[in-house]
């Protein structure tokens, strides 16, 4: 089985990506109707 790789966008003007990443070790996101087909072992 081969993991899959997905990218989720947002808005930088309202949410600073960059600064959650580094702060938090996880983080919780909306889920877009595409990220339905992710599965265990992914990158997200």
């Amino acid at each position: 089985m081969t993991n899959t790789q997905w990218v989720i966008p947002c808005n930088v003007q309202y949410y600073d990506v960059v600064g959650a990443f580094n702060k938090f070790n996880v983080i919780d996101w909306k889920q877009s109707k595409n990220l339905s087909k992710a599965k265990t072992g992914d990158i997200v």
